[in-house]
């Protein structure tokens, strides 16, 4: 049975040098105007890419990568701007948030045990725990605290 644990957030981010140097975006059409770090082709079903895709200029893109980690510090040497989970970027050193209104980007989290497993007592225990565990830090997924 699949548990709910939170929504995950996602926002528009960019380092403080690169902001210094480019006016921030006040609107999702401004985008276009700003080097873009996104995802690869494999993150295409992706909601966020799918709002880069429509407001960001295809001949603006500086990076793209699979790994969040590498886009969250390719943002934070300042060569653009781009989206990320909350969790990640609000704790990301040298990275602010963009205050820009964006389409819904968030996807669910949750925590899946195959069907043969979940009467397993031990499995059991470990989900019961990180759902817990999990759900106790549901304001960093939802990006409402840093």
């Amino acid at each position: 049975m699949p548990k709910f644990i939170s929504k995950i957030e996602v926002g528009l981010y960019a380092s403080q040098d690169y902001l210094r140097n480019h006016p921030a975006p006040r609107s999702v059409e401004d985008i276009r105007d700003h080097a873009i770090v996104r995802g690869d082709q494999s993150l295409s079903h992706l909601l966020m890419e799918h709002a880069i895709e429509r407001y960001g200029a295809a001949n603006k893109v500086a990076l793209r990568s699979v790994s969040m980690q590498a886009r969250a510090a390719a943002i934070a040497e300042g060569i653009g701007i781009g989206c990320l989970a909350c969790f990640l970027g609000d704790s990301f050193p040298g990275l602010e948030r963009i205050d820009v209104e964006l389409p819904d980007m968030s996807s669910g989290l949750w925590l899946l045990v195959h069907t043969d497993m979940r009467r397993n007592a031990r499995v059991r225990a470990f989900v019961d725990h990180a759902h817990q565990a999990l759900s106790d830090m549901r304001q960093r997924f939802e990006g409402t605290v840093g």
